[in-house]
C-alpha cells in the first residue's frame, strides 16, 4: 500500500470510530410527537388535563379531564380516545395526578385547596381496561396538617410519592405499605420547589422531574438534591407531566388555543434562573373612520393598524439535538483525519 493510500485508510477509519461514538453517546430523537386530547377544548371551563400517566404497555397516555368526575379516559399518541375507566364503589373529591408503574394505575384524588380535608385517598386499578372497575383505595394523613397537592408517582420499587404545594411544600410518602381499606400515615421526606403541578420519575428511575410555573425541576431520588432545572420550551400554560413512550424523556400538558395538548420535552441540563415572560397585554383597538372617511384609508376601510412583532418559534428540542449531533459529527471527522495523520507519521518512525 502506498503512503497516499495508507494516510487516507487510516483518517476513514478514524472518521468512522470517532462518529460512531460521537452519535452513539448523543441522545436519540424521540418518536414521541405532540398531540391534542380529544375532548377538551379551550372553550371548556370545566376541563382540563389535570393529570397524565403514560402506558408503555399499550402505548397510551391515561388523562384526567374531569377532576370531580368518577373516570379517567386512554388516548393514544394521536390523542385519539382509546378506553374509559369508571368506577362506582368511591366517590372522588378532587383529581389531581395519575401514576403508572407494572400494569398499574394510580389515581390521586389529592387535590385540597381549601385546606380542609382530613384525609386524602389514592386509587388503584391493576391492568385497567374500557368500563367499569371496583379500585382499591389507600388513604392517607399528613403528620402535620391538610396539604394541597396535585403532584403523584411512583417509584420504580412500588413506593408512593406525594408532592403538596401552597405554604411550605414538600415531598412525602408513607411510613408503610398502603393498605386497601386502611388508612396509612404519610412521612415528610424533603421540601419541595414552590407550586409543583406534577411529578413523575425519569426513564433511568435516578431522579424525580416536578413541573412547576418556572418549569421541569431534576431532584435526586435519593438525597432530593436539586441537580437541574429548566423551562419548558415555549412556557406554556399548564399543569401535566408525565414519561414519554417512545424515547422522549418527557411529555407535557399545555394549555392552546384549541385546547389541551401534549408535547415531547427533553430533560433539562444545568440550572436554569429564566422567568416566565410577562403576560403580554391585549392590544387597544384603533378606532375605524366613518364611512364618510379619506379615500386613503387601508383595503378594510379603517385606520392602519399598529405593526404587530412577527412571532418568533424556538427550534423545538429535538432540532436543537439534531444539529448539535452533526456538528459533533464534523468535529469528530476533522479530528479523526488528523489523528489519521499522525498515525501515518508515527509507523513512519
Amino acid at each position: 500500500m502506498t503512503s497516499a493510500r495508507r494516510w487516507v485508510a487510516a483518517a476513514l477509519v478514524g472518521t468512522c470510530v470517532s462518529a460512531s461514538t460521537v452519535i452513539g453517546a448523543a441522545p436519540a430523537l424521540a418518536d414521541d410527537a405532540a398531540f391534542d386530547v380529544a375532548g377538551v377544548t379551550a372553550t371548556d371551563a370545566s376541563k382540563a388535563l389535570t393529570g397524565i400517566a403514560a402506558d408503555p404497555e399499550r402505548s397510551w397516555f391515561w388523562v384526567v379531564t374531569d377532576a370531580t368526575a368518577n373516570q379517567v379516559t386512554a388516548v393514544d399518541g394521536t390523542g385519539a380516545k382509546q378506553a374509559t375507566v369508571s368506577w362506582a364503589s368511591v366517590k372522588v373529591t378532587d383529581v389531581q395526578a395519575l401514576a403508572w408503574r407494572d400494569s398499574v394505575l394510580y389515581v390521586g384524588d389529592i387535590g385540597d385547596r381549601a385546606g380542609n380535608r382530613a384525609s386524602i385517598q389514592v386509587l388503584r386499578i391493576a391492568e385497567p381496561r374500557d368500563g367499569q372497575r371496583n379500585p382499591q383505595v389507600f388513604t392517607f394523613t399528613y403528620p402535620d396538617g391538610a396539604h394541597d397537592a396535585a403532584a403523584l408517582t411512583v417509584s420504580p420499587r412500588g413506593n408512593l410519592y406525594l408532592v403538596t404545594r401552597g405554604e411550605n411544600p414538600g415531598i412525602y410518602r408513607p411510613v408503610s405499605q398502603p393498605v386497601n381499606g386502611a388508612t396509612v400515615a404519610l412521612t415528610r421526606v424533603a421540601d419541595a420547589p414552590a407550586d409543583v403541578s406534577d411529578v413523575v420519575f425519569t426513564p433511568d428511575g435516578q431522579q424525580l422531574a416536578m413541573r412547576s410555573p418556572l418549569g421541569v425541576t431534576l431532584v435526586n431520588a435519593f438525597t432530593f438534591a436539586t441537580t437541574a432545572r429548566g423551562p419548558i420550551e415555549g412556557w406554556p400554560a399548564g399543569e401535566a407531566l408525565t414519561n414519554g413512550i417512545n424515547g422522549a424523556p418527557l411529555m407535557v400538558g399545555e394549555l392552546g388555543s384549541g385546547g389541551a395538548r401534549v408535547a415531547p420535552m427533553a430533560l433539562p441540563q444545568g440550572i436554569s434562573t429564566a422567568t416566565p415572560p410577562a403576560p403580554t397585554p391585549t392590544p387597544t383597538p384603533t378606532p375605524s373612520p366613518s364611512a364618510g372617511g379619506s379615500s386613503g384609508s387601508s383595503a378594510s376601510g379603517g385606520a392602519s393598524a399598529a405593526p404587530t412583532a412577527a412571532a418568533t418559534t424556538a427550534p423545538s428540542v429535538w432540532e436543537s439535538q439534531t444539529s448539535g449531533t452533526l456538528l459533533a459529527v464534523g468535529i469528530a471527522f476533522v479530528v479523526a483525519v488528523i489523528a489519521g495523520a499522525l498515525t501515518l507519521i508515527s509507523r513512519r518512525r
